[in-house]
């Protein structure tokens, strides 16, 4: 499930719960609640907020991570949000 939303990161702000299925420096492939596969973009400064908030580095993020990621429409992802394991 998407939410978009008006928010304080702009006029639309889609909020994605997914799973990771492959990630790489630059982009994550998600696979959706409703099962569709989304190829999203990090931004160079993309926060990845880990457990308890902590902000970690993009080389963290794994394939079967429960995430939720922020984004301005379908641009790049500015926040992933890790969740948990397992999907």
């Amino acid at each position: 499930m998407t939410v978009q939303a008006s928010s304080p990161f702009g006029p639309l702000t889609e909020i994605t719960p997914s799973s990771i299925v492959a990630v790489t420096p630059a982009l994550i492939t998600l696979r959706e609640a409703d099962g569709r596969i989304q190829p999203v973009q990090l931004t160079t400064s993309a926060q990845i907020q880990g457990p308890a908030g902590r902000v970690v580095g993009a080389s963290r993020l794994r394939t079967n991570m429960r995430v939720v990621v922020y984004r301005q429409a379908n641009g790049p992802a500015t926040i992933v949000q890790v969740e948990g394991l397992g999907g």
